[in-house]
């Protein structure tokens, strides 16, 4: 796909996730859990694939949680603080659930 096409997906998922997890963000303490669950027809490979295409997901929920926006440091800056979870389900629709404990 072309890459403007992935630049457009990829701000409009951070921007979609960045909408609802600022509802909570009051309820959010580190050191915290983050689980990932895809939901989707088929598999992706659990050790390189899944946690690769949650990239941007999980650096909106780290910049929410951190108040950080620069690009790639919400993340990096709380590593020892943030554990994250990747899992996936089959199922025919696909969807993401984001759990953070």
């Amino acid at each position: 796909e072309h890459w403007t096409t992935k630049s457009k997906r990829h701000k409009k998922q951070k921007k979609i996730v960045a909408y609802f997890l600022n509802i909570h963000k009051k309820k959010i303490s580190l050191p915290c859990t983050i689980k990932l669950t895809r939901c989707a027809p088929n598999k992706l490979d659990k050790f390189d694939n899944l946690p690769m295409s949650f990239k941007y997901i999980l650096d909106a929920i780290c910049e929410v949680i951190t108040g950080n926006y620069v690009a790639g440091r919400a993340d990096n800056e709380i590593e020892d603080e943030i554990d994250v979870i990747y899992r996936q389900i089959v199922q025919k629709t696909y969807e993401i659930r984001i759990d953070i404990y």
